[in-house]
C-alpha cells in the first residue's frame, strides 16, 4: 500500500486542510425522509390514452385480418403447408389484442408532479417505475406535436440533462399546460443562466 500525503495548496483564500475541517458526512434516518410516493400527481390528457389505443388497434388490424383469412380460406389446408399455422393464426390475433389494452392500462397509470426543485413520472404496470429529475440538472426541453397530436390538441416535453441524455418524456399533455412547464423550466434560474 503506498501513502501519499495530503498537499495544502490555496484556493480563493482557504485551503484544502479547512476545506476537509468544514465537510461533514452524517448518517440519515431515511425514516423522516420525504415519500416520493406521497406525490400529488396528475394524469395525462385523457384524450392520450385513447389516442394510443387507437393507434394500437389500427396497427394490429392488418394482421388480424391477416390471421382470419390465413385460418378460414378455402384454397389450401392451412395445416399441410405449416402444420403449427393454424395455432398460429388463432393465438395471434389474442396477442394483438392484449398488447393495445396492455399499453392502454399503461397510459392510465401514467402521472406526473411539477414542484419547485424538480419533475416527476410514474409509469409501468408490473413494475413500477417514478423517474424524479432536477430542474436544475436540465440542459434542454423541447416540446413536440405530431400531427395526430396536433389534432387533439396535446404535446410531448422532452428533458434533456446536462449529459445530453434524455431524461423525461412526458407525453400526451394539453398544449397550453406543456407550453407552461416548458416555459416555468426555461425560466428557472439557474437553467437561464447555464444555457
Amino acid at each position: 500500500m503506498v501513502h501519499v500525503p495530503l498537499s495544502v495548496s490555496t484556493v480563493a483564500g482557504a485551503s484544502t486542510a479547512d476545506a476537509a475541517a468544514d465537510f461533514s458526512n452524517l448518517p440519515l434516518d431515511t425514516t423522516s425522509l420525504p415519500a416520493l410516493q406521497d406525490l400529488p400527481l396528475q394524469p395525462l390528457a385523457p384524450a392520450h390514452k385513447w389516442l394510443n389505443l387507437g393507434i394500437s388497434l389500427l396497427c394490429c388490424l392488418p394482421s388480424l385480418v391477416f390471421c382470419v383469412i390465413a385460418q378460414y380460406q378455402l384454397w389450401f389446408s392451412a395445416e399441410e403447408i405449416y402444420p403449427p399455422l393454424p395455432w398460429i393464426s388463432l393465438s395471434l390475433p389474442l396477442l394483438l389484442t392484449f398488447l393495445p389494452l396492455w399499453r392502454f392500462a399503461a397510459d392510465r397509470r401514467k402521472a406526473y408532479a411539477l414542484r419547485q426543485q424538480d419533475l416527476s413520472l410514474r409509469s409501468g404496470l408490473l413494475i413500477h417505475r417514478l423517474v424524479v429529475q432536477p430542474i436544475l440538472r436540465v440542459q434542454h426541453v423541447e416540446l413536440k406535436r405530431g400531427p395526430l397530436e396536433r389534432r387533439f390538441d396535446l404535446a410531448t416535453l422532452k428533458l434533456f440533462n446536462a449529459t445530453g441524455s434524455l431524461a423525461i418524456i412526458l407525453p400526451g399533455l394539453p398544449v397550453e399546460q406543456a407550453a407552461g412547464m416548458r416555459q416555468f423550466i426555461i425560466d428557472h434560474g439557474d437553467l437561464s443562466t447555464n444555457a
